[in-house]
């Protein structure tokens, strides 16, 4: 089902009342625009947040951070080669995370 707002001269647009409720999208709450290719799938943003803590990461961040004021001295910075090597394989086009890997991996 297709559902059209129109944006205004601010780059603006009233989300359909069916779309709000579909979402169950409230006053205040964030949009998330996933962008794959010439298509945008909206998601309650808010909603996605709040139903994605992962426990693991929440111990690990605190974590994290003491270890970086602790060691702050042990920083380094991600290699000029690394940067470049990504960068080529963007520009290569979408990247398949779900693909499976085949062969050796050189990093």
């Amino acid at each position: 089902m297709v559902f059209t707002s129109r944006l205004t001269g601010q780059s603006q647009t009233t989300l359909p009342a069916a779309v709000r409720r579909l979402l169950q999208l409230e006053p205040g709450d964030k949009l998330g625009y996933l962008v794959e290719g010439d298509k945008v799938l909206l998601v309650n943003a808010t909603r996605e947040a709040e139903e994605e803590t992962d426990p693991v990461i929440e111990s690990f961040l605190p974590f994290l951070a003491r270890d970086l004021e602790t060691h702050a001295d042990a920083l380094e910075a991600v290699p000029a080669w690394l940067l470049t090597r990504a960068r080529d394989l963007l520009e290569r086009g979408a990247i398949d995370h779900n693909r499976p890997i085949d062969g050796a991996i050189d990093l």
